[in-house]
């Protein structure tokens, strides 16, 4: 069973260090154009305090939510690399819940801490909690396991993939909108849809062994060669992935999901889902 983690308000209070997740793509043009040098791209004499996760602040109560209010449950969301002969399969992250999304005590974290960590303008977070509706805005802190076994990422015989499983009592064509994010800004997209089938009578809908993009298989493999969890840490402070579930039909939001990242200090994935709040 995963163990959630202590809450963590000292964490998203922490401010921007410089170092980006940008760094690490080569398929942007100003990556080529930096020192091959690890000590020439960020100061590897920085030392990174880690403090304890205190127990966060929780604003002034809000009216529970029931699960009935969610027309959409997240069942599954992970990351992972596998053998093609199937011999193993190793999870960066991985939440599996029947129960979590739909518990009305959830922690609360409120939307103007974070905001800022995910795209801005038109369709960006805030303006998505204030089109509504809010019972369907989560946070989720995940811890990545990234102890993966020595593999050459530019072999065949690797598959980088990603799962998604969701549940309702309605009928919908869901489209699925993934963004990794650095700094704010989205840096690559993946739109998916999806239609129900019918599961032990439920409706559930599921993306299976959909492939990582090269972005962020290369993003995996850069913030692997770093040297410590201090660095890694600072690099996936400014990393965030956002996922926005509508229905395709009528473009209104069923689910969306924040996602932001610390390196695990144990071999496993570990997370902690939360409920946004705000104005």
């Amino acid at each position: 069973s995963i163990t959630k983690m202590r809450p963590w308000k000292q964490w998203y209070q922490r401010r921007v260090r410089g170092y980006s997740p940008l760094l690490f793509a080569p398929s942007l043009p100003m990556f080529q154009a930096f020192p091959r040098t690890l000590s020439s791209i960020v100061d590897t004499s920085f030392t990174v305090t880690r403090a304890a996760r205190p127990h966060p602040v929780v604003p002034a109560p809000s009216p529970t939510v029931s699960s009935t209010d969610q027309r959409l449950k997240m069942l599954r969301l992970n990351g992972y690399m596998e053998k093609t002969d199937f011999s193993w399969r190793h999870y960066f992250v991985d939440l599996h819940t029947e129960t979590e999304f739909s518990d009305p005590s959830l922690e609360r974290i409120d939307l103007e801490k974070i905001h800022d960590k995910f795209p801005g303008g038109g369709g960006s977070l805030r303006e998505l909690f204030q089109r509504g509706p809010k019972q369907a805005f989560f946070l989720i802190k995940f811890w990545v396991n990234l102890t993966t076994p020595d593999v050459d990422p530019k072999g065949t015989d690797v598959f980088f993939g990603h799962d998604n499983k969701f549940e309702s009592t309605e009928r919908f064509n869901l489209k699925v909108s993934t963004k990794a994010c650095s700094f704010g800004k989205s840096v690559v997209e993946k739109t998916q849809t999806v239609t129900p089938v019918i599961s032990d009578g439920r409706l559930i809908y599921e993306l299976t062994k959909s492939p990582l993009c090269a972005y962020m298989v290369t993003f995996i493999y850069k913030l692997k060669d770093l040297p410590g969890p201090a660095l890694m840490n600072n690099v996936l402070e400014n990393f965030t992935i956002l996922q926005h579930i509508t229905n395709n039909d009528t473009d209104e939001t069923l689910l969306c999901v924040a996602c932001m990242f610390e390196v695990s200090k144990t071999n496993e994935s570990q997370y902690s889902v939360y409920r946004l709040v705000g104005q």
